[in-house]
Formats: structure tokens, C-alpha cells, sequence
């Protein structure tokens, strides 16, 4: 993989956790941040909703309990909309979904300090089409888990 060279210092359990992570629920890449250590997909909306759907809800608490086994993990959410209503209106929607996940990751011990969250409203679709299987696509979060920067020495 592609970050095992900064894994040592996390031993082999974490080694272990996160290739079984990869391959159970995401994957791994390089970013200008760092290398990512699991993204964990994406959280979907009902229109114009922030409520989290029970599926979306147990999602969150596996991943929580996942973040607090890697201690120098830190999350990012970031939060979409899909394109109908003014950009305004869709950026302050992804942000409201954007914290009701920020919340439950808190409520499931997961230390705020260690989660960032970004809207990008009706911004980076990842569909274009203009039919409701789409928008249902657009309507998300998407989770990524980054090891945190350190100084080596």
C-alpha cells in the first residue's frame, strides 16, 4: 500500500486494520495533504433533507468506532446538493447535512478537533443528468479519513 512506509509507527495491528478496511469498505490514494488512509463513501438525502436515514446512521457508527481505533486519523465531510433550488440554498443545505454527520460522529465519541467539514453545495456533481436517479446521486456526503501531518525526524 501506499502509505505502509508511515505505518510502522502504528504497528502491525493498524497495518492489519487498515488493509482490511481497504478492502472491505474503501480505498487508498496519494493526496497534496498526505496519503488518505480509507474513504468510506458516500451518505445519501432524501430533497431538500438533512435528516439521516438509519442506514446512513449505522454507516456512521462502524466508522466512528473505525476513526477511534486510528487516533491520528482526522475526517473530512464534505457536503453536496444537487442542482435544483438557487446555489445559496444548496450550499447551506450541504452544510446542514455536512453537521448532522459531524454530529453523529460526535455523539458516537469521535473528538470534533479531529472532523473539518466543507460545503460544496450543487458544485462537483457527480452526475449531470437531469432525472431523480441522478439528483438522488448528488445529494450525499462523502467521507474521507486522512492521517494527520507530522513532523518526522
Amino acid at each position: 500500500m501506499i502509505y505502509a512506509r508511515k505505518m510502522k509507527k502504528w504497528g502491525s495491528f493498524c497495518l492489519y486494520l487498515s488493509m482490511f478496511l481497504v478492502a472491505t469498505i474503501g480505498h487508498t490514494h496519494d493526496t497534496a495533504k498526505g496519503p488518505v488512509v480509507v474513504s468510506f463513501g458516500d451518505i445519501f438525502f432524501d430533497l431538500e433533507g438533512y435528516n439521516l436515514r438509519e442506514s446512513s446512521q449505522k454507516i456512521i457508527e462502524t466508522n466512528a468506532q473505525i476513526v477511534n481505533a486510528l487516533q491520528s486519523a482526522t475526517i473530512l465531510i464534505q457536503g453536496y446538493a444537487d442542482s435544483r433550488g438557487s446555489t445559496e440554498y444548496n450550499a447551506i443545505l450541504a452544510e446542514r447535512r455536512a453537521k448532522a454527520v459531524l454530529r453523529y460522529f460526535i455523539a458516537n465519541n469521535v473528538d470534533e478537533d479531529r472532523i473539518k467539514i466543507v460545503s460544496y453545495g450543487e458544485e462537483k456533481p457527480q452526475c449531470l443528468e437531469d432525472t431523480e436517479d441522478c439528483w438522488q446521486l448528488n445529494r450525499r456526503i462523502h467521507i474521507i479519513v486522512t492521517e494527520e501531518a507530522r513532523d518526522e525526524q
